[in-house]
């Protein structure tokens, strides 16, 4: 890829290029070091800063050729000297992205005044400059990333977000649009991964992410996920995964074990029908309590085979992290859903309900309730075919979100028919899982694990809305589900 940093001076470009550089792993290539080199005093004026700009250019060249990922670090101040650089990332085949960085005026005056008396060696640029770029600079056009660098935790957040927004994007154009095209396959998107369906068999492309909870950010980790993920759910459904299939690139030309060299790899799985899927077999009237039987019957079994985890995984204090990554979310929930303060009194019932049943949350570990378990037991993670219970997609990547109390696998799915309507069902879902485990204990964290598994919904709709990649019609979706999600938390918290 090739990231344009465009903005005046002292808005800290040359920072955040730094920062971002280590997230995406990329080159920087900065004016000023390059101005730097020629003997003298820097010289800011038009001829010299074209000159600047002519062997950035050249260097960048040469990196993407070389296969290297780079950012241009310098004012491009004038509207024809981005489309220069944006010229040379398409002649080079590579996603080209613009970034403006910002940041108030009184601030960048500081900033400079403290460089140019702490510098040693050539003397930067005096606020002088930046008075006299701004009045030349022209307004970037087109679809660009804004980052202000007034707040330094601000900033450095939006960095990591930004980070994964490139990353996601550039696979987007380089793997996903031509294996798309070649074989016609459809395409689902979730905020972790790519699904491409060909009608016979799925392919789980992971997208190259770093979050809170989950880091596929480098191909070698994709490639040891995509082997947990197989290893994780053959205890479940192993008819459904076939394996891993390299994913390779010819000259452009993207196939799943095709000639080329190997970009990325996928998870491999048979196509189940989806009418088949519980969550489309409930919105259609066609589940009830026959096939919550059959649902429970499985989980129970499967529960009674898992591992029991260390404790650790059962304390209040592993408990806590798990909510904190929703609750990390509260400005994006505020910007989106204007909804903060709701979150706010969800932490304080979940924070007061943690104090007050500590020897609850002892007594489950205690009983060997804390297992291996699945950690995603969504509706939609399940098929009901014929007479068989397929339960698949079960968490790899964060043994904290696996491994768990029993009652936080129930709870999810209990949660998900709870959200669509089927509160009945619901409720007889824990009842039987009770009756078919002898887990009495169960009920008394039932509402609370409930409400965990509400915030993680709101979690992974929060990052859809943040997810440039997935169309509108889908985050107009995501915001109806994340005030859905955060109303049934507060529903729930409000019954501890």
């Amino acid at each position: 890829m090739l990231i344009l940093m465009t903005g005046l001076p002292g808005t800290g470009k040359s920072t955040v290029a730094a920062a971002l550089a280590r997230e995406v792993g990329a080159a920087v290539l900065g004016s000023d070091r390059i101005r730097a080199e020629r003997s003298g005093r820097p010289r800011f004026s038009g001829p010299a800063k074209a000159g600047v700009y002519e062997r950035m250019f050249e260097r960048a060249r040469l990196a993407l050729r070389a296969g290297r990922s780079v950012i241009l670090d310098a004012t491009f101040y004038l509207e024809r000297l981005r489309r220069s650089g944006a010229r040379l990332g398409r002649a080079a085949g590579v996603p080209v992205f613009v970034v403006e960085v910002i940041a108030p005026v009184p601030i960048v005056k500081r900033r400079m005044d403290r460089r140019l008396l702490t510098a040693r060696g050539p003397k930067p640029a005096a606020f002088e400059v930046h008075g006299y770029i701004r009045r030349s600079y022209e307004p970037v056009r087109g679809r660009h990333f804004t980052i202000d660098t007034a707040v330094p935790k601000t900033w450095r957040s939006r960095v990591a977000s930004l980070a994964n927004t490139l990353r996601v994007l550039e696979n987007e154009r380089r793997l996903i649009g031509p294996l798309r095209r070649a074989k016609t396959l459809r395409v689902l998107r979730t905020h972790i991964s790519w699904i491409l369906l060909d009608g016979r068999h799925a392919y789980k492309i992971k997208k190259p992410v770093r979050f809170s909870f989950v880091d596929y950010s480098t191909p070698a980790r994709r490639l040891a996920y995509c082997r947990r993920e197989i290893e994780a759910n053959a205890k479940l459904c192993p008819d459904l995964y076939l394996g891993i299939v390299p994913v390779r690139d010819d000259a452009g030309s993207v196939s799943f074990g095709g000639p080329g060299r190997t970009v990325d790899h996928a998870v491999e799985m048979r196509e189940m029908p989806q009418d088949a899927r519980l969550d489309r077999r409930v919105a259609s009237g066609r589940s009830g309590p026959r096939d919550i039987r059959r649902i429970v019957r499985a989980l129970c079994a499967f529960h009674a085979r898992a591992g029991i985890a260390a404790s650790r995984y059962g304390s209040r204090a592993a408990i806590r992290r798990g909510f904190e990554h929703a609750f990390r979310l509260r400005p994006l929930v505020e910007r989106e859903i204007g909804a903060g303060a709701t979150l706010d009194h969800i932490r304080d019932r979940i924070e007061a309900f943690l104090e007050a049943r500590a020897d609850l949350f002892r007594e489950r570990v205690r009983q060997g309730r804390i297992r291996h378990g699945h950690g995603d037991l969504r509706m939609s993670n399940i098929f009901l075919a014929g007479r068989g219970v397929c339960i698949f997609d079960a968490v790899e990547f964060n043994p904290g979100l696996s491994a768990t109390d029993v009652a936080a696998d129930v709870a999810y799915l209990a949660m998900d028919l709870r959200a669509c309507g089927e509160k009945d069902l619901s409720v007889r879902l824990i009842d039987d899982y009770i009756a078919c485990s002898g887990d009495a204990g169960l009920r008394g964290v039932a509402d609370f694990y409930q409400c965990y598994r509400a915030l993680v919904r709101l979690l992974v709709e929060s990052l859809v809305l943040a997810d440039p990649g997935i169309p509108v019609s889908r985050k107009k979706r995501a915001r109806q589900a994340s005030r859905l999600y955060l109303g049934l938390a507060d529903e729930l918290a409000r019954r501890l």
